[in-house]
Parts: C-alpha cells; sequence; structure tokens
C-alpha cells in the first residue's frame, strides 16, 4: 500500500509535468538579423535541476540544451538580440556560403551556433562548451556524438593551451571536461594520463574533486565511456 505522503508527491510531480507540458507551447516572435524574416520559435520553461552529469549536463525537469532560434530562410542561429551593421555583413558572408548551407542540412542548432562563434572569433571556452551543448543534441545518435564530443574536446584543449589566469575558476572545469571527453571518446590511456595529472595538483585536492577523480579513474579502468553524473560529494 503506498502511504500517504506519496501520493501527495506523486500529485504535486503530476501536476509539475503537466504544467511543463502545457508551458512547451509558449511561443515569441524573433525576426532574423540577417533578412528580416520574422518567425515563431518556442519558449523552453524553467525547472527544478535534481543533479549534474560529468560533462557538466543537468538533470532536470527541464529540456537541455534550451532550444534556440533558427532563422527558417537560412538556417542562421540568433544567438543575441542586438547584431552590430558589421557584424551582420559577415555573418551574412558566412551564413550564407555552400559550406555553411551544407553543414546546416545535417547538423544541429548548437553545432552551427559553434561554427558561427569559430567564424566570429569568439573564445576558446565559447567554443568549447558549445559543441558540448551540440553533443546533449545527438545522445541518440553515437557517431555525431562522437563527433561533436572530438570537437569540443579539441577547443578545451586549445583553451587550456593558453594557460592559467589569475583568478580564473573556468581553467579547473576545462582541465576535468579535457579528462571527462577523452573517456566518453574511449580515448582511455589519455583520459587516465589527464585524471593522474590532475590528482597531483594542489588545485584538485579540495573539495568534490578528489571524489570526481577517483570515480573517473574507476570508470576509465573498467574501459566506460558512458555518460554518468557527477558523484555525491561526501562532506
Amino acid at each position: 500500500m503506498v502511504k500517504p505522503r506519496r501520493w501527495v508527491w506523486l500529485v504535486v510531480l503530476l501536476i509539475f509535468i503537466g504544467g511543463l507540458a502545457a508551458a512547451e507551447d509558449t511561443e515569441v516572435e524573433v525576426t532574423c538579423p540577417l533578412d528580416g524574416t520574422k518567425f515563431k520559435t518556442p519558449v523552453d520553461p524553467s525547472g527544478a535541476r535534481l543533479g549534474m552529469r560529468l560533462d557538466l549536463k543537468p538533470i532536470g525537469f527541464f529540456k537541455v540544451p534550451r532550444r534556440i532560434p533558427v532563422c527558417p530562410t537560412n538556417h542562421f542561429v540568433v544567438y543575441k538580440k542586438d547584431f552590430t551593421a558589421d557584424e551582420k555583413e559577415r555573418l551574412q558572408k558566412f551564413v550564407l556560403s555552400q559550406d555553411y548551407q551544407n553543414l546546416a542540412k545535417d547538423n544541429t542548432p548548437y553545432f552551427l551556433l559553434a561554427k558561427t562563434f569559430e567564424y566570429m572569433g569568439n573564445t576558446e571556452w565559447n567554443i568549447s562548451n558549445t559543441y558540448l551543448e551540440a553533443s546533449w543534441e545527438v545522445e541518440n545518435q553515437p557517431e555525431k556524438e562522437k563527433q561533436y564530443l572530438d570537437l569540443s574536446l579539441q577547443h578545451f584543449q586549445k583553451y587550456l593551451a593558453a594557460g592559467k589566469k589569475e583568478g580564473d575558476r573556468t581553467w579547473e572545469t576545462a582541465q576535468l571536461l579535457a579528462g571527462e571527453l577523452a573517456r566518453r571518446l574511449g580515448r582511455f590511456d589519455e583520459a587516465k594520463a589527464k585524471f593522474t595529472e590532475l590528482g597531483a595538483l594542489p588545485e584538485f585536492k579540495q573539495g568534490i574533486y578528489p571524489e570526481i577523480i577517483k570515480y573517473q579513474m574507476d570508470l576509465i579502468a573498467g574501459k566506460d565511456s558512458s555518460a554518468h553524473d557527477i558523484p555525491e560529494h561526501k562532506k
């Protein structure tokens, strides 16, 4: 027999999920900055986060990654509200190229956004994270997921090659993700070397870092390249 308290939780959960489903119908009108086309795009609702994976994908009652507007006429990903005249001119040349249009036929919005960031000279941090988000869009397509993860790893490595800047906490995150993505790609020797290196650094001897490194080393020993949640921190 189910306890009354559990029934209350189930009712609340069903109402919550039902509310999310209804909210998914919300749309806003967006104007394509490159050709002026107006179109409607869905707005994903916010929701409770229950945890996070080792690749930093949030786990919870919401869509990940959040959908972003894509112009229906030219496949341009509208990644911010306002663009300068110079930006529009540069983007027009890039987006209307045959190379971009070919990529748009068989790739996701976040992949196209990462390519756009590369073209526009965005930071390696932003590029690598955008490819990582793109990998979350294709988790049911193993080969494409590996392609996106590999691109993300390449750019995290470029970011790390520039060295740690004073007070930059993203350095630690990038180091952990470099090891995580190597493991996810089945490059176990590379992943083991990375986490062995990190385990010897003072930055990774505090907080949850030692637990993450140990967990990663266990996964590597088992030749496990699948996605896993961050282990619970034992204070």
